[in-house]
């Protein structure tokens, strides 16, 4: 994702955090959303139950119309419940900027969390891959950590983390520059030093 100004990603930031303030100069960074993965498996759950109760309904139940009618319900309740699931797998996803990671938590529909991380409490960013199938599909872990060891910013499935994690430092690195600019006006200048030959005594008695 392109970098852009806050004004035109505002309302992307003010979605995730509603507490957010906004600086005049923030820029977006990047938006990091899980990985499709992490879906794989609720879907496959899904339809593996959804097999069983259509082999059992045609087992247990004689008539061919309800059974139809048991694997129809069944069905629905599944495709419901899948898409609630990934609606909530989907909202779990942070917005990094020029000078903060604000991240969005969802366990539920009704259990919704929103944080924001300044890059001036940031004490570090660890990115970890673990499996085969981490390896094979670039997914793994970032977690964001502070000054506090109990206080993190964690994203499960999140896809390239390590490369997230070198754009979220390099971001507080540029944040850090901001703060502490280096003066161009120093005294190790080389131009801005003058020598002088001084002297030494004996070569003074000399030449009286």
């Amino acid at each position: 994702m392109n970098k852009t100004s806050a004004d035109s990603d505002g309302s992307v930031i003010k979605r995730v955090n509603p507490l957010s303030v906004l600086q005049d100069k923030e820029d977006m960074v990047c938006e990091i959303n899980r990985h499709p993965i992490g879906l794989f498996t609720m879907y496959a759950m899904g339809g593996g139950l959804l097999l069983l109760i259509a082999v059992l309904s045609f087992v247990l139940v004689p008539h061919l119309g309800a059974s139809l009618s048991v694997v129809g319900l069944a069905s629905l309740f599944i495709i419901g419940f899948l898409f609630l699931a990934s609606r909530i797998y989907w909202d779990n996803y942070w917005v990094v900027t020029s000078d903060s990671i604000s991240q969005m938590s969802r366990t539920s529909l009704f259990d919704k969390e929103a944080c924001q991380l300044s890059f001036s409490h940031l004490e570090d960013v660890a990115a970890y891959q673990e499996g085969m199938w981490a390896h094979m599909f670039h997914y793994g872990t970032i977690s964001a950590e502070t000054a506090g060891a109990t206080d993190k910013f964690t994203m499960n499935f999140c896809p390239d983390p390590t490369g997230y994690a070198q754009k979220i430092l390099a971001a507080r690195e540029k944040f850090e520059q901001g703060l502490h600019p280096k003066d161009d006006d120093s005294d190790d200048d080389d131009s801005n030093i003058v020598s002088y030959n001084v002297p030494l005594d004996d070569e003074s008695d000399e030449t009286d």
